[in-house]
């Protein structure tokens, strides 16, 4: 039945938050790709859905990542029917998009799955981060995490160990596997940033940056004074890692 199956596969990884929901709008404007509707988090983390008065991805990402990878084997082939499922549906074979902030701690597994699959990590400033998480996120925490400044050091941990994650899984694949960028430099810079892309995905660059509104002014970290925030010392080897902050 599924004899139609993805010319690629890429992976979208990062943080929530990080601008991987315009990202995608930007890669919907291409023709020479499919992008998955959705984030399939249902079928990723099956044992935590529906993700509410639960562990969750910001208070310990990797303990609630851990859940799903302990039943890996059962999950990965619901995923992999899910995805071949999509692709029979449109009826092609053009590479395959996949975006989700909440299968990033699941990179290494879902390399080893799909040994041919390739990896975006788009990546943002800590604080606005930090500061988007709890404007969105806090009201569905605070039955489980009663104080609002320990949630936001919650979203600190979890934006810093994304960082040291995907920095270790980089070293891991080969260069033409694995491709980053980040938030600022993708509002800033979009129609090279996306010429760049196409040619790590292997297809014509075809995307319209125009066609999605970009508002740059959210790009602007200079005015956020990351060094007074409370979070900083929980972020700062990230921001280091990433070039944000000199040494």
């Amino acid at each position: 039945m599924f004899n139609v199956k993805p010319k690629a596969l890429v992976f979208i990884i990062g943080t929530g938050r990080c601008g991987s929901t315009m990202f995608q709008k930007i890669l919907n404007t291409g023709k020479s790709i499919n992008v998955f509707p959705g984030e399939a988090n249902e079928y990723f983390h099956p044992e935590s859905y529906p993700f509410t008065n639960k562990l969750s991805i910001i208070q310990d990402p990797k303990g609630f990542s851990n859940i799903s990878l302990k039943q890996w084997e059962k999950n990965a082939k619901r995923i992999q029917k899910l995805l071949t499922g999509y692709a029979f549906l449109k009826g092609n074979n053009k590479p395959l998009i996949v975006k989700s902030a909440m299968i990033t701690f699941l990179a290494k597994q879902l390399s080893e799955t799909y040994p041919d699959a390739k990896f975006i990590h788009l990546y943002r400033h800590a604080i606005p981060v930090i500061n988007s998480i709890e404007k969105k996120e806090w009201i569905k925490h605070k039955d489980i995490v009663k104080d609002k400044s320990e949630f936001r050091k919650n979203a600190a941990r979890y934006w810093n160990d994304c960082i040291q994650y995907t920095a270790e899984f980089q070293k891991e694949l080969p260069q033409q596997k694995y491709f980053e960028l980040s938030y600022e430099w993708l509002c800033e810079n979009c129609s090279v940033a996306m010429s760049d892309i196409a040619e790590f995905i292997g297809v014509n660059n075809q995307f319209y940056c125009e066609k999605i509104e970009i508002d740059t002014n959210k790009s602007e970290i200079g005015n956020l004074k990351a060094y007074e925030d409370k979070c900083f010392p929980i972020v700062k080897e990230g921001l280091l890692l990433k070039g944000y902050i000199a040494k």
